[in-house]
């Protein structure tokens, strides 16, 4: 009976690691590792036993934060997660980490008109299949870079994508869909020699200092699209 019993519980606890758990952040200020700010539901005080991995689904929203402007700090070297989605978060939080800490996206992303996007360091999308979005929602990358790095991975644009003229694009690995959406950034850069593509459709692409594309294992699908080049030099 306990031997029985044993085995149940570690195959429960093995196919919960498989398929990932959703994590809610909760409490308002706080660092990345607190585990008291990581709730098993929306609003909840049941408290998840580690950070998010790889594979857990994170979520900021309506009950994630009790005051305006309070701050989420990514204390860790690489924050990881599968989806990250702010919606209906309330309150204007912000979201802040030095050039020392990177965000590794591992599924899609959500931002929200109300929040403050006030991330230093590198935005890595990891993801190693298709379907996987990005929606900014009028949210600029104030200081990050982003990079797409996951082998067979696709994402789309769901609408603009802005970074400041810190900060470059590039797309290592995978399949990059802009659909038809603005993006505007430092750079684009795409010089790996992997398998990679690049589908821009009627976008409009304003970069600051170039689109620097090598054509080992690159596919670009430019359609109707224009590259604005705005630096005077």
């Amino acid at each position: 009976m306990n031997r029985f019993f044993f085995i149940v519980c570690t195959v429960c606890i093995f196919s919960q690691k498989i398929n990932g758990a959703n994590y809610y952040w909760v409490g308002g200020s706080g660092d990345w590792n607190d585990l008291n700010h990581w709730a098993t539901t929306s609003g909840g005080t049941i408290l998840h036993g580690q950070i998010p991995t790889a594979l857990d689904d994170v979520f900021f929203d309506a009950n994630s934060f009790t005051n305006p402007a309070q701050t989420v700090t990514v204390n860790v070297t690489e924050a990881l997660c599968n989806n990250m989605d702010w919606t209906g978060v309330t309150n204007n939080p912000e979201f802040y980490g030095t050039v020392l800490n990177k965000l590794k996206i591992y599924g899609s992303l959500t931002l929200a008109p109300v929040m403050k996007l006030n991330f230093y360091g590198l935005v890595s999308f990891e993801a190693t299949s298709t379907g996987k979005t990005i929606t900014s929602l009028g949210q600029i990358f104030q200081h990050s870079s982003i990079a797409f790095n996951g082998v067979g991975g696709g994402w789309t644009l769901i609408d603009s994508l802005s970074l400041t003229a810190f900060g470059g694009i590039s797309l290592n690995n995978g399949a990059l869909n802009t659909n038809n959406k603005k993006v505007t950034a430092n750079s684009f850069s795409s010089t790996t020699a992997t398998s990679r593509s690049l589908t821009m459709g009627s976008s409009i692409f304003n970069l600051l200092n170039g689109f620097n594309v090598s054509s080992t294992g690159m596919t670009v699908n430019a359609g109707t699209s224009t590259i604005n080049l705005t630096d005077p030099n």
